[in-house]
């Protein structure tokens, strides 16, 4: 009887925790589209930034192609933009012996003499280069070539994107509008939803797609605006953490030479450079207009995909010491940034956790029926409503997509999964501190 009564105890805190998260999330969610529907003012400078692409790619194959099609077509028309792709190595190292495609690289240097000279092809020859080794290569030589050709880094912005990466075709207007407008916007991110894969690979990847949107909106973009609200106030008691993201991040020229590039010493370079920027108090401001992009197609590449990002939470201690070592912000400052940090990857540890035992709940209480409307409302709020606002805002975009029964039981799946990849990170963390495992940076795409 006491275990019971435990278990049901814990079933009414996990329903209460996700129903405050969902509701939470689903306020974030109806404010993060009201602010997508604005845009940036038009600034008064008349310079017209210049700005480089930089694409990394690893067994790209399926994509090169038609990414390198779609960034040439931005650059020609911005006029003051280029596009580097950046190979790797490790490519030749990894490469199968039977594997029949042609590599990126050799596809890389074929596309390049093609489309040049807007675009230029980098090969990074060391085996184990990692995404952000190849960024940081490409954009030292690049930043020299055009300093060389009279282009002061503070007037280009680094844009990192991926290969399945799909901007609005208005984003370089509203980043230089965003410049325009304010001289403090050295760091600019545009954020994705994750659903150009909608309808073609079943209910539990349309339902993975879904989620990862949803926390686009509920948690991304509303961090970042109060992280680029607050570091431009300059002053807070308590300061904000806000993430870069390694695609759709634009960086003015200047800074990445002063953080000489991206965190290398970090399993992912993006939530440790988010980390530093914010220490330093630099805004890192978000642009109202999103990127789409393609979620995992299955099962284990969604927690394969969620195993590599969740290393940045563990790893906070380690980019609070990337920042003190390089002087920024104060020890209270780095340490009230490190606590959000941990504890953002604690509430993800146990999302799945607080999701089963939400579902747990009904069946283990005595009085059914309002266990059965608090699972009901908790569920609902947490990825019922901004499933259908994601829905209805793609819709309106000219996007057919739907949501009935199956892609919310797909959504359910997916946030029983959610939590699998991070924990799996976790024992490999474990792992690595008690008998020094070695792990590489993964791809993070099918």
């Amino acid at each position: 009887m006491n275990i019971r009564r435990l278990l049901v105890g814990l079933a009414w805190v996990g329903a209460g925790a996700v129903l405050v998260r969902g509701v939470s999330g689903s306020c974030n969610v109806a404010s993060s589209l009201r602010w997508l529907a604005s845009r940036p003012r038009a600034g008064q400078r008349t310079d017209r930034p210049c700005f480089l692409f930089v694409l990394p790619m690893l067994r790209e194959q399926r994509l090169i192609e038609s990414a390198i099609e779609r960034f040439h077509g931005m650059a020609v028309e911005w006029g003051a933009a280029c596009v580097a792709v950046v190979t790797t190595e490790r490519e030749y190292a990894e490469a199968a012996p039977d594997c029949g495609d042609t590599p990126t690289p050799d596809l890389a240097a074929a596309l390049a003499e093609r489309f040049g000279p807007v675009v230029r092809h980098y090969h990074v020859p060391d085996a184990g280069a990692i995404m952000v080794d190849q960024v940081n290569f490409a954009v030292r030589l690049e930043l020299k070539r055009l300093a060389n050709e009279g282009i002061d880094a503070r007037r280009v912005f680094v844009a990192v994107y991926n290969a399945d990466s799909r901007p609005d075709p208005r984003t370089l207007s509203a980043v230089a509008a965003l410049a325009a407008a304010d001289s403090d916007v050295r760091v600019v991110q545009q954020s994705a939803l994750f659903t150009e894969g909608l309808g073609r690979h079943g209910a539990t990847a349309d339902g993975i797609a879904l989620l990862q949107s949803r926390w686009t909106l509920a948690r991304e973009i509303p961090r970042l605006r109060r992280q680029a609200a607050q570091a431009r106030r300059g002053t807070s008691r308590w300061p904000r953490l806000a993430h870069c993201v390694g695609h759709g991040l634009f960086v003015r020229g200047d800074v990445l030479q002063e953080f000489v590039g991206l965190p290398t010493t970090t399993m992912n370079e993006d939530l440790a450079f988010g980390y530093l920027l914010c220490a330093a108090g630099v805004p890192i401001v978000p642009v109202p207009l999103l990127e789409f992009g393609d979620s995992p197609s299955t099962i284990i590449g969604s927690i394969r995909q969620t195993r590599q990002w969740f290393w940045s939470y563990p790893e906070y201690p380690r980019a609070h010491g990337l920042a003190a070592a390089a002087g920024l912000g104060t020890p209270r400052t780095r340490t009230l940034l490190t606590m959000q940090g941990l504890a953002r990857g604690g509430l993800w540890l146990l999302q799945s956790p607080a999701v089963a035992a939400t579902l747990m709940l009904p069946l283990l209480a005595q009085r059914r029926g309002p266990a059965l409307a608090a699972t009901v409302a908790a569920l609902g709020a947490y990825y019922g409503l901004p499933f259908a606002a994601i829905t209805r805002y793609l819709r309106n975009a000219g996007q057919q997509v739907h949501c009935g029964p199956q892609e919310v039981a797909g959504g359910l799946v997916a946030c029983l999964l959610s939590s699998v990849g991070p924990w799996w990170c976790v024992g490999r963390v474990v792992r690595r501190a008690l008998f020094g495992a070695r792990y590489v940076h993964d791809k993070t795409e099918d």
